[in-house]
């Protein structure tokens, strides 16, 4: 790939993400993939010294508990319960990973 390509396709991207369209178009519980992200990117941060690659378990169970326990499943019981065609917004979005819709 050159790297005009390369700096096409990062542009383009920083602009959907400062924009917010195309995240928020493509997963009903992206926030909570942004809170795993950081906490991922916190641990690489820790993880230059040799006691902080130890904590490995704190992002891997805060990702858990968004995407399993207390994060995704809660906004989605509540939403589908107060707005409606919440339910079918899930059914065509992705739940955690930001992606395109699915094809109805």
């Amino acid at each position: 790939m050159s790297s005009t390509r390369a700096t096409g396709i990062a542009l383009a991207f920083v602009t959907a993400l400062i924009s917010g369209v195309a995240i928020f178009v493509n997963g009903h519980a992206v926030r909570h993939f942004g809170d795993a992200t950081v906490w991922a990117g916190l641990w690489l941060i820790a993880a230059q010294h040799w006691i902080g690659a130890l904590s490995f378990a704190s992002p891997a169970l805060m990702a858990w508990f968004l995407s399993f326990k207390t994060g995704k499943p809660l906004l989605e019981k509540q939403m589908a319960r107060s707005k409606p065609g919440y339910a079918d917004y899930m059914r065509r979005t992705s739940g955690f990973f930001p992606m395109p819709p699915k094809r109805t």
